[in-house]
């Protein structure tokens, strides 16, 4: 069977080939919504695309619109370290998103989470319904 890829939320195997059952969902980790009602430009760049599973992404307890708890912040920052320390070629992408050095990646990101935040306040953040194990 195809490509396995890990999930960022949950620890479900998924696949980036579709038509399967476990098949990956392309998601905004920062919900597209901003862009739209908010007019945060940048939530449609790569470095903000994760892969998730459809449960997380749009189950009947996915994500929406919602922000994703501050614990998964940590995982996108380093699913964006990761193809910025390879050779792949989003490296010089994200790298011109996010920043050039890792202090300012994780200072983007967490400005980032905090505008998100202020736009969509809530007092519990999303996390999956199940706690499905480690990420990363």
């Amino acid at each position: 069977m195809g490509i396995r890829k890990e999930n960022v939320f949950c620890s479900r195997e998924i696949l980036i080939e579709q038509g399967f059952e476990n098949s990956c969902d392309v998601d905004h980790f920062f919900p597209h919504m901003l862009k739209e009602h908010f007019n945060f430009k940048d939530v449609n760049q790569v470095w903000n695309l994760v892969l998730a599973c459809k449960g997380c992404n749009r189950g009947a307890g996915g994500k929406f619109y919602r922000i994703p708890d501050i614990t998964f912040l940590e995982a996108l920052n380093k699913r964006n370290n990761f193809y910025i320390e390879s050779h792949h070629p989003l490296k010089e992408t994200i790298k011109n998103q996010t920043g050039r050095s890792h202090a300012e990646r994780k200072t983007f990101l967490q400005g980032f989470y905090d505008s998100a935040v202020d736009a969509i306040p809530s007092k519990e953040k999303w996390k999956p319904r199940e706690n499905l194990g480690e990420r990363f």
